[in-house]
């Protein structure tokens, strides 16, 4: 079974468990906390893990985009 362990969305340098992987203070904050724009191009990144021993090939995914139910446009896409 395939795990998600974190989602990043950025459309710059974006923060993901950065305490694991840059040394300085610093340079770190908090996981997707860096503010995204409206109508502008953006990477989806999904770090996942298997249970399974041994790697996966070929693992892929949709992602759909839409407004949450709250939002002024008027729900889902």
């Amino acid at each position: 079974m395939l795990i998600v362990r974190g989602v990043e969305v950025t459309q710059e340098i974006q923060y993901f468990h950065a305490d694991q992987h840059l040394t300085d203070p610093a340079d770190r904050g908090p996981d997707n906390s860096l503010a995204l724009v409206a109508n502008k191009a953006a990477w989806v990144r999904v770090y996942i893990e298997s249970d399974a021993p041994g790697a996966i090939p070929n693992v892929g995914g949709t992602l759909n985009v839409g407004y949450g139910i709250l939002n002024e446009r008027g729900g889902p896409a």
